[in-house]
């Protein structure tokens, strides 16, 4: 049995995610807190759900696409995240979120505490004048990815619909360390 996939977040680079996602995995399940995004998706393959704990129970693997690192920690242990209660059918947490060492390895601990595998897959733009959504639009993306071994190998075979390069890293923490310093702020 194929996997069912969530996405949360559904800003510049998210919505440009699930067409992708759509025509690997036929179905998706979305949340944003922006509701009207995830219903736009509505009549092309996406179900909008209310909260990210509704994806989780949905979806075997669940994809992130969020501004920064304090909404990942609402997504993932907010009262409606992710893993508030311990109890999810998703196994694998894919965040493709630009963040930090630190709040990575955290957010890897906290899923892995509820038995859930922690990917960090930012999305690093290369390509002169091709930033994240316009890479995501095109699937050109080129994914970072910081996992164990297994986690990896799980993740690209959902990363390879979204983009064109996938390099593993290393260790969780390692992909945002090398994307700050790549793109310092």
């Amino acid at each position: 049995m194929a996997d069912s996939i969530g996405q949360i977040g559904l800003g510049s680079v998210g919505r440009e995610l699930v067409p992708h996602l759509v025509k690997a995995y036929g179905t998706v399940t979305l949340h944003d807190r922006d509701a009207s995004r995830a219903k736009a998706f509505g009549n092309s393959g996406g179900t909008s759900v209310a909260s990210p704990r509704a994806v989780a129970q949905t979806s075997d693997i669940v994809l992130l696409s969020l501004p920064d690192p304090v909404a990942v920690r609402a997504v993932l242990m907010g009262a409606d995240g992710i893993l508030a209660d311990g109890k999810t059918r998703c196994g694998l947490i894919i965040d493709t979120t630009t963040s930090d060492p630190a709040t990575a390895r955290e957010m890897e601990a906290t899923a892995k505490a509820r038995g859930v595998a922690y990917v960090e897959a930012p999305i690093s733009t290369p390509i002169a004048g091709m930033p994240g959504p316009a890479a995501a639009r095109t699937g050109n993306a080129t994914f970072l990815v910081g996992a164990e071994p297994g986690d990896f190998e799980r993740a690209k075979g959902v990363l390879s619909h979204l983009g064109r390069h996938i390099f593993h890293v290393g260790a969780v923490g390692q992909a945002a360390d090398q994307e700050s310093d790549s793109f310092p702020q």
